[in-house]
């Protein structure tokens, strides 16, 4: 089935519904759960290395050589900024390059860049001369994919209704698909052409993990808050925010932010027939995860971030969690950092948060509207809605 259509705008009545609930949201959120700084007197980030012009969804690097995926580029408009960093500080517009779909996420091979390219599957780029890079292959897959991480000669997309995607790239010219795991069925075409609502799975659907719990997987929502059906969302607009959203890769372990099914562990110890080992389901949709040892640093949308113990992969568990002023878009960080993008409410859009205890604790906030974080190397990239920030990480 070909993948469903990337999203389109929300209309006026969503805007103005969104930016009341928000309003009131922040109002209670402020009253019933103030934010401490734990009484952290230093500052963990110091002032911008540098700034880029430009909205971005995604940053990945190596050495002085960086790469950013543009959020909604247009006919006109590059897909991939690329830049080296300057000695003397700053960074140097070397390359851009066009693709046939968005980019939501990327991943940085030797000479190859992996771009997830939402209805468009999987494309990879040879970056050997960044400043005239060259497509080599591309590989459509059903779904919406968000996110791509590799493993050796392996390349593991999260690619929303289609599930996990388990993809050979060990000839980068020739990507071959070797695995799928799928915990809900594909919704049909038909179905998802009349309303969000036709796109809930029947029970006999669940996987069998899921036996017993509470089965409305596909819960439709309003960007970029995750609140539950809107009239007026487009099955375009629902389906790109639902299904596997983000992964994480550990030891013989996939951890698959599935949206509203929660978080699910796989075994991909024999990476040709990745199987689901366990579940945990939160109080909203799970958006991103990243893994630290033992443990899961995941954004739950309005449950925050929350801090899950994996270390019984059949039996993870919460061990803490924060909400957020705001409403967590995703989530990067180092062993003992957790660097946190905001949203959109406009006041402290970028969070450090500690998360060397089971309990996140946010250490410093800096203001601004901030909807995407990567980490690369020594760096952090700050993406907001106009520029990215560029800081130098702690030693």
């Amino acid at each position: 089935m070909p993948g469903l259509p990337a999203p389109v705008a929300t209309n006026l009545r969503t805007g103005a519904k969104m930016l009341s609930f928000r309003l009131l949201r922040v109002i209670s959120l402020c009253i019933l759960l103030p934010v401490s700084l734990a009484g952290y007197g230093g500052s963990l980030l110091t002032a911008p290395l540098f700034e880029v012009e430009g909205s971005f969804e995604d940053a990945v690097g190596r050495g002085d050589l960086f790469f950013l995926a543009a959020r909604d580029a247009d006919a006109e408009q590059p897909d991939i900024e690329i830049f080296r960093f300057r000695k003397g500080g700053g960074a140097r517009h070397i390359g851009s390059y066009f693709t046939t779909g968005r980019t939501l996420g990327m991943a940085l091979a030797g000479d190859y860049l992996y771009l997830a390219n939402g209805d468009e599957g999987l494309e990879v780029v040879d970056v050997r001369r960044p400043d005239q890079p060259r497509g080599l292959a591309r590989l459509p897959l059903d779904g919406y994919t968000h996110q791509v991480r590799l493993r050796g000669n392996l390349a593991y997309l999260a690619s929303g209704f289609g599930g996990l995607y388990v993809v050979d790239v060990a000839n980068p010219r020739r990507p071959r698909l070797v695995a799928t795991y799928r915990a809900f069925p594909m919704p049909a075409e038909e179905t998802a052409n009349d309303t969000a609502d036709g796109l809930f799975p029947k029970p006999e659907q669940a996987p069998a993990a899921m036996a017993g719990a509470d089965q409305n997987y596909y819960e439709a929502d309003d960007l970029p808050a995750y609140e539950g059906p809107e009239e007026d969302v487009s099955p375009g607009e629902f389906a790109a925010k639902e299904g596997v959203l983000d992964l994480a890769l550990g030891k013989d372990r996939a951890y698959l932010a599935y949206a509203s099914a929660g978080l699910y562990v796989l075994d991909i110890s024999n990476p040709r027939k990745p199987a689901v080992m366990g579940l945990l389901r939160l109080a909203a949709p799970v958006e991103t995860v990243r893994l630290n040892g033992n443990r899961l640093q995941v954004t739950a949308g309005i449950a925050g971030v929350q801090t899950i113990d994996v270390s019984d992969p059949a039996a993870p568990r919460s061990l803490g969690e924060l909400r957020t002023i705001c409403y967590p878009q995703d989530l990067a960080g180092t062993r003992d950092y957790a660097y946190v993008a905001d949203g959109y409410c406009g006041s402290d859009g970028l969070l450090v948060m500690d998360m060397r205890n089971d309990e996140p604790v946010i250490l410093e906030s800096l203001p601004g509207v901030v909807g995407n974080v990567s980490v690369s190397g020594n760096r952090l990239f700050s993406m907001g809605l106009e520029k990215t920030r560029v800081y130098a990480l702690p030693r």
